[in-house]
């Protein structure tokens, strides 16, 4: 397993050197739920169950060939939410815990947010959508120290489970070096809602642009971490560009974001670049990002995005994991060789899904089994 482990290593830093690598790396994420559906165990137990990692992590990765660990760590922490009251994410009948548009700002705020975004957030903001910050002192003092125990208590369960999984089954480690946001997008998501953000963006727009700013130094802080480097990198999920036309993108979304990358670059770590939605257009300027980001596609064609991005820059994504549920195990194989004769010429591809895999049973797991062997048969080089 040594060697192994070693051997799916070298397919990474390989890819993030700028070289070749030995064949096409595999990284797939499999969620919590998913897992835990696969083994046919209790979502809404199980997820509150620490005890329980091991079991459905061991289960889904025994049938899985990947490079990483294909079950990622679950950040959302039920009781975290549920200590602090959290209207921002909020568990579903079903077991699943969904994200609800809700809004922490007002549009009036936004020059109070300005002047100081830190004291915004911890007085104003936090309070409206967890409300177990609001009250006294000492019951907010107390929610806030009991979640974030609840929190360290269920990652470092998840660390060790996947740590021992790592090892049973020899797979590389690059551990997520900081996870941020673009600013525009921190504002859509903690403060705004989707809805609101596009109608400022005709109403007030250069207070958007003031925020952005104004929010950088933070986001910043959260991008990089003492084991950041151009191996454990940056994960920035970016979703709010769809929504906005190219002139938008180029005044309110772009500058900011650009600074939080070439500040990341900086300090010798990169990107992995998450493109929520249909981001093809914007591939040009993606180009202009320094470094060599991992960019994972949801949407696009695959002879356009292979023709347009940056040579140095590395292509994921582009595989719709809806096929894994709606085509037979054949069509899954043909899309999968189909995707790695194209995307994978130029040696600046790791395979991976459009999206995470948000639902697993047998026979989606024997379609995506298929996937990865067909992608390890037709992916040397």
């Amino acid at each position: 397993m040594i060697q192994l482990k070693q051997e799916r290593n070298q397919l990474f830093t390989d890819i993030y050197d700028g070289l070749k690598p030995k064949r096409i790396p595999i990284r797939i994420q499999v969620t919590h739920e998913a897992a835990i559906q696969y083994c046919k165990m209790d979502l809404k137990h199980t997820q509150w169950d620490k005890t329980a990692y091991f079991s459905f992590m061991d289960k889904v990765s025994a049938q899985l060939e990947t490079d990483l660990t294909p079950v990622s760590m679950n950040v959302r922490t039920p009781a975290y939410y549920q200590i602090l009251e959290s209207e921002a994410f909020v568990m579903s009948s079903s077991g699943v815990l969904q994200h609800p548009e809700v809004k922490s700002m007002e549009a009036k705020e936004y020059d109070e947010f300005i002047e100081d975004p830190y004291s915004f957030i911890l007085t104003k903001a936090l309070p409206r959508v967890y409300k177990g910050f609001g009250g006294d002192p000492v019951r907010k003092s107390l929610n806030l120290a009991k979640a974030m125990a609840a929190y360290e208590d269920y990652k470092k369960a998840q660390l060790v489970a996947m740590s021992k999984i790592n090892e049973k089954y020899g797979y590389a480690h690059l551990p997520i070096g900081g996870v941020t946001e673009a600013p525009y997008d921190f504002l859509a998501d903690v403060l705004r809602s989707f809805t609101e953000i596009s109608k400022d963006i005709r109403r007030c727009p250069d207070k958007i642009a003031e925020a952005c700013d104004a929010v950088l130094p933070y986001l910043q802080r959260c991008a990089v971490s003492p084991m950041s480097s151009n191996y454990n990198r940056t994960m920035i999920p970016v979703h709010m560009p769809p929504f906005m036309n190219t002139k938008q993108f180029e005044k309110y979304f772009w500058p900011s974001f650009k600074q939080l990358v070439q500040f990341i670059y900086e300090r010798g770590s990169n990107c992995w670049l998450l493109l929520q939605g249909d981001m093809v257009r914007y591939i040009d300027y993606i180009n202009e990002l320094p470094g060599n980001p991992e960019v994972r596609h949801e949407y696009g064609d695959m002879k356009e995005v292979l023709e347009r991005t940056n040579k140095k820059h590395i292509i994921s994504g582009l595989y719709p994991v809806t096929m894994l549920e709606t085509s037979s195990e054949k069509e899954c194989m043909d899309y999968a060789r189909k995707t790695v004769e194209i995307l994978g010429q130029n040696g600046n591809y790791i395979f991976n899904f459009d999206k995470p895999i948000l639902s697993l049973d047998e026979n989606s797991m024997q379609n995506l089994r298929a996937v990865i062997a067909t992608v390890r048969k037709y992916g040397e080089y």
